[in-house]
This record gives structure tokens, C-alpha cells and sequence, in this order.
């Protein structure tokens, strides 16, 4: 996302599928996320490694979002018969149950990105819900202190996030790639056993390891 003075942002960073309205939303958010580190930095408010968070923030968000819209074109034109096949188990799973609707992946839509990996939102204390931890868009979320903004100190050992798939995608995977590898006579009764345990999880995919 960086090389020396250089900030790369939108199309120039990472390109994707326009599933989502991803494109544009990021470029914004990535000018967004460079545009008051900047100004702080110019103002001498902040110390200038503040800019760094630029990049392990917005690279997540890149790669995110690159996930995410190509998962939306694998799901609407498959490439293999197992994924077809997990595809359509989705669909019907959704037009079964309400729960499952969010299974269906037509071109989710763009959402902001979870800084939870970002320097500037070391976690302090716990959290009832993942959902107000720092790095999070919620109501009741924990602001970043102000002084760590200010003060922003990078450890060498900082990294972004190395998981990015939500736990459907990961399933969908993992069903697609076991149904191409068995007899295409076996497939239909192994992946009806996985939908019926799909659906007494009631949608809990955390237990379901496959086939």
C-alpha cells in the first residue's frame, strides 16, 4: 500500500470484482484512513508513524474485500461440480429457512473493515461482544485513546490479520473440494448428511467439519 513517500489508494492498490460496491467504497475509506493521520502528521500533532497504521489497516481491508468479491463470483458461476453442487444446498437451505438467507453469496455488500489488528486498537479489558472491541463500527464501541493516535509507536511485530474468511465460506470450501474428490454416486448422500447437520445446528457452522 506504500513505498517510500508514495500512499497507493483505490484501483491503484488492489483490484476486484465490483460485487458489493466494493471499489469505490474502499477507495473512499482508504482516503478517508490516510486523510486525518495525514493532517495530524503535517500539523506536527502526531508522530509521523502514525502514517504506517495506513498500511496495515488499508492492505487488510484490500485483501478483504479482493476475498470477498471473489467468493461472490465462485458462488454465482461455479467451477466444479462440488461447488455447484454446495452452491445449490445453500439455496435450498435459504429458501427453507430464514437463517440461512445470509449463506446465499450474490454480492455481499461492502461494510467497513474490523481494525481489530491495528496498533492503534491494542485491546484493553473485555468485551461483552466482539462487536465493540476497538477496531469495530458499533453503537457503544470504545473509542481509540487519543493519545495513543498522537503517539503512535509501530512494533516490528505488528501484523494484519491472517484470517479472512468468515466460517461459510471456509465450510463451502471445504464440502466443494471433498465432493470433487469422491465418486460422483456418493456425492448426493454425503452432502444431504452435511445439510441435515447444517440445519440441526440451525445455522452454527462452528461444530461442522465436512463431509
Amino acid at each position: 500500500m506504500t513505498h517510500g513517500r508514495v500512499f497507493f489508494m483505490g484501483d491503484a492498490s488492489a483490484q476486484h470484482s465490483p460485487f458489493g460496491a466494493r471499489g469505490g467504497n474502499r477507495a473512499v475509506q482508504d482516503a478517508n484512513n490516510l486523510a486525518w493521520k495525514l493532517a495530524l502528521v503535517v500539523q506536527g500533532k502526531a508522530a509521523p508513524a502514525l502514517l504506517e497504521t495506513h498500511g496495515i489497516e488499508r492492505h487488510f481491508a484490500a485483501r478483504e474485500n479482493v476475498e470477498i468479491a471473489s467468493r461472490s463470483a465462485v458462488f454465482i458461476a461455479p467451477e466444479t461440480e462440488g461447488e455447484r453442487l454446495v452452491r445449490d444446498a445453500y439455496l435450498e437451505l435459504a429458501r427453507r429457512h430464514e437463517w440461512a438467507r445470509p449463506m446465499v453469496n450474490v454480492g455481499r455488500l461492502s461494510v467497513a473493515s474490523l481494525y481489530a489488528h491495528s496498533p492503534l486498537n491494542a485491546e484493553h479489558g473485555a468485551f461483552s461482544s466482539a462487536l465493540a472491541q476497538p477496531g469495530a463500527v458499533a453503537p457503544g464501541g470504545r473509542s481509540t485513546s487519543i493519545d495513543r493516535v498522537l503517539d503512535c509507536r509501530v512494533p516490528a511485530s505488528a501484523r494484519e490479520a491472517s484470517s479472512i474468511q468468515p466460517p461459510v465460506d471456509r465450510l463451502f470450501d471445504r464440502l466443494s473440494a471433498q465432493l470433487d474428490g469422491m465418486p460422483a454416486r456418493e456425492r448426493a448422500a454425503a452432502l444431504t448428511r452435511v445439510v441435515a447437520k447444517i440445519e440441526r445446528a440451525r445455522g452454527n457452522l462452528d461444530g461442522i467439519a465436512g463431509i
